[in-house]
């Protein structure tokens, strides 16, 4: 009985105190754990990654190999295995081309590689665009093409190709640098600030790439100069004063953030930074004036007129200096200071006989010294000077009122850059040449007055490479062949020259320049006697004819001085 008995007390422990695992549980409404990824159905999806990642690499090699069709197909493959990679925007940028086409524009890069190498730019620069023309698919040639346009002046080509290059690729550091450059030489200063937005960026790469961290503050300081130009003034001192820690020791850096201060009413920081330049080089030329501007906006007329002074001792052409050093002396009073004033005038109209700025100084500075009858003599003289001033001023703007309302206006423009050039303003007819140029870039009376007036900065180099446009776009008309030569001339390369005006002189027999230049050259080449005997009579002609007019517009212009100054 004993065993049986413990037999069930035993069963009864186990159904009391046995494994919960085997104790099933009613359902709960709550979600068990998730079920385990389908592996199976991943699978098929990562295998089509892979292999559009296999077919792209093929058509990347395929594009190397210049086997542009098969590449296409293989980026075609690749792109429906994968619709969210990069294999159809690549593929659709091939261009199918003949492969001996596509060899042929290897060899000519190669070939502008090797004139690059001998300093020959202009012929590098054909090279290169015409085996981009003969394969659009060679990227070197086309970066190549757009990074020589930067040495012979072909800023918009450049400009426009990087800005493509960016819209594939906006982290493309060599089209943010040459980009920016380009818009900046060409003074369209705010497509220089749009290449140049993410500069932060650009720090993240100089901290990566030494070469990068070496050009870091110029492109600080073409930002901030672009920026200023486009009255973006925070973005501009911002820019300069990165430029400025970055490499403290250039003074150029220090001057020009000096002048944005100065022009944004900041004159104690322009004070500051201007003294740190002098500082650095105390022959910066017109950091003197600039200094004595700001010390002369915050009423510190005395330390302003020690700094004009200073400034007109290192340039004695300096007109404007004398006018507000003179200035600064009728705030002061006193009589001594108002003859020291009337001394200052009398430099700046003999430096510049028509200022109207110093007629009415003048004025001013004899009234109060009781001299009445000198004063209204003055008087008469300015309002003369001036009204011809109002009414240029008048003109032009007009103009501008006209360029802004309609910006394909050529004829509005052309006639500003007439009466800056006439007046002698060159820095704002520079400027408007490039607007006009920055509108349309083969403007030929455009291109024509860049010419001009890099001859009168002597830039002679940059005015072959102008010339060259004109050549390019006008290869029947002889101003482009006659430019350059005189370009080559005075850089004194007279065999290179004598092509050019000979050229020149065979389009147009009453070019006095281009034969000018060609006399010039075959003398210095020599073996040339029996042709500068038969250039010799038209040569006398075209110089008498020349002369003739050079009189004539010199008694007009002696006429017109003495009208407005009226016996003066």
């Amino acid at each position: 009985m004993l065993r049986p008995l413990i037999l069930l007390l035993l069963a009864f422990g186990a159904m009391a105190c046995g494994d919960t695992k085997q104790v099933p549980h009613p359902p709960s409404g709550e979600a068990g754990p998730p079920n385990p990824p389908d592996s199976g159905a991943q699978r098929p999806q990562d295998a089509q990654v892979k292999k559009a990642a296999k077919l792209l690499a093929e058509a990347r090699e395929l594009k190397a190999a210049m086997r542009y069709a098969e590449a296409k197909e293989r980026y075609r493959q690749a792109a429906e295995l994968d619709p969210s990679g990069p294999a159809r925007a690549e593929g659709d940028q091939i261009q199918v081309v003949d492969i001996a086409l596509a060899r042929e524009a290897a060899r000519k890069v190669k070939q502008g590689r090797d004139y690059q190498w001998v300093q020959r730019p202009l012929l590098a620069f054909r090279e290169f665009r015409d085996a981009r023309i003969l394969d659009p698919n060679n990227e070197e040639a086309a970066n190549n093409e757009a990074d020589i346009g930067l040495e012979i002046r072909r800023f918009h080509d450049t400009m426009d190709h990087y800005q493509a290059v960016l819209e594939r690729n906006p982290t493309s550091l060599r089209a943010i640098l040459n980009g920016s450059l380009a818009a900046y030489r060409a003074g369209d200063y705010q497509r220089c600030v749009q290449f140049l937005e993410n500069m932060n960026g650009l720090e993240d790469q100089a901290r990566k790439d030494p070469k990068v961290a070496k050009q870091l503050s110029e492109i600080w300081f073409m930002r901030g100069i672009a920026a200023s130009k486009v009255d973006r003034i925070p973005e501009a001192v911002a820019s300069l004063e990165k430029a400025s820690r970055h490499e403290p020791e250039v003074a150029r850096y220090q001057f020009f953030l000096a002048g944005v201060y100065l022009d944004d009413g900041q004159f104690e920081l322009a004070i500051r930074s201007m003294k740190a330049c002098l500082d650095l080089d105390p022959n910066y030329e017109h950091a003197h004036y600039n200094l004595a501007m700001a010390h002369d906006r915050l009423g510190q007329y005395e330390k302003a007129i020690a700094y004009y002074r200073e400034a007109l001792r290192r340039d004695k052409s300096l007109w404007l200096a004398a006018i507000h050093a003179a200035r600064c002396h009728e705030k002061l009073g006193a009589t001594e200071n108002l003859m020291e004033a009337q001394n200052f005038l009398e430099q700046a109209l003999t430096m510049n006989p028509l200022s109207h700025e110093a007629m009415h100084t003048m004025q001013s500075i004899l009234r109060r010294l009781g001299r009445s009858e000198e004063a209204d003599v003055w008087g008469e003289r300015f309002q003369r000077i001036r009204g011809l001033g109002l009414e240029q001023e008048e003109r032009l703007r007009d103009l501008a009122k006209r360029i802004r309302k309609d910006p394909g206006d050529i004829e509005a423009r052309l006639e500003g850059i007439a009466i800056q050039e006439k007046f002698h303003h060159w820095k704002d007819a520079m400027e408007s040449v490039r607007s006009l140029l920055n509108y349309d870039p083969k403007n030929f009376s455009g291109l024509q007055r860049m010419c001009a007036l890099l001859m009168i900065e002597r830039d002679f180099r940059s005015v072959y490479f102008e010339a060259q446009k004109l050549i390019e776009y006008r290869p029947d008309d002889s101003s482009g062949y006659s430019l350059a030569a005189g370009a080559l001339c005075s850089m004194e390369q007279w065999n290179e020259a004598i092509p050019l005006a000979e050229k020149a002189w065979s389009l147009n027999n009453d070019d006095l320049h281009a034969l000018r230049s060609l006399i010039a050259a075959y003398q210095k080449v020599g073996g040339k006697e029996e042709t500068l005997k038969a250039l010799a009579p038209h040569y006398r002609r075209l110089e008498a004819i020349e002369r003739v007019q050079l009189e004539q517009m010199a008694r007009e212009e002696q006429e017109r001085k003495q009208r407005l100054l009226d016996g003066y």
